[in-house]
């Protein structure tokens, strides 16, 4: 993955333990606020903080792992009566890193969804009964 790619910020309303509300974060304050409508209406005041998010591709994700499908066809195999296929065990170390490089690599060509990864915190943001106004 390339280095220093653009960041962007996403939302949160904060809940008493510090943890995002329903632990989902949002595009913008107002998505955020407006998520937790119920649970801002109820208190004084509302934290939301801010957090970076970093693209990263969809092979940082490790959306399949070439060992787990490698045992799984194992098991397909022997449910439909090829015991002791092993085919998971054939393969060199190499040979399963060099079939996750090529499947990473299809993924990072055709998936070109932006996908995020939460970031560190940037900011805390308090929200008074008059500044959610504006959002609600």
């Amino acid at each position: 993955m390339e280095e220093n790619k653009e960041t962007k910020l996403c939302y949160a309303v904060v809940e008493e333990d510090g943890n995002p509300y329903e632990n989902k974060v949002h595009d913008s304050i107002e998505e955020a606020v407006l998520f937790a409508d119920e649970f801002v209406k109820s208190r004084v005041f509302t934290t939301v903080h801010a957090y970076e998010q970093v693209p990263i591709s969809p092979s940082d994700v490790s959306l399949i792992d070439v060992g787990d499908l490698l045992l799984e066809l194992d098991e397909r195999l022997e449910d439909n009566g090829f015991e002791g296929a092993e085919v998971a065990d054939s393969l060199s170390d190499d040979e399963v890193k060099a079939l996750q490089d090529k499947i990473d690599k299809l993924l990072d060509e055709h998936i070109k969804i932006p996908y995020y990864e939460s970031g560190e915190l940037v900011k805390k943001i308090t929200l008074t009964k008059d500044d959610l106004k504006k959002y609600l």
